[in-house]
């Protein structure tokens, strides 16, 4: 997870609350959530120029992303239903 400073959070969480808002559409239905990312993705690739550095980098983000999701809230979660409801 890319703990970036108080300063650069300030920056971005406007642009992050208005997509947020944005994604909300049609009951924010998952397809635009990934449609986001993605588009995000092509965005910086277009940007930054295709090659392998940047595909790898860019792949790196997203398996990072999904793995700290995963660690800071899916396993928080998981833990507390097996709390409530017992082992499987």
């Amino acid at each position: 997870m890319p703990y970036i400073s108080q300063e650069e959070r300030k920056k971005l969480i406007p642009a992050i609350l208005q997509l947020h808002t944005d994604l909300s559409i049609n009951g924010n239905k998952k397809g635009n959530l990934n449609y986001a990312i993605t588009k995000l993705a092509h965005l910086h690739l277009e940007k930054v120029g295709k090659k392998y550095d940047t595909l790898s980098d860019i792949h790196g983000v997203l398996c990072d992303v999904a793995k700290e999701f995963y660690r800071k809230v899916v396993v928080p979660y998981e833990d507390e239903k097996e709390k409530i409801n017992g082992e499987v």
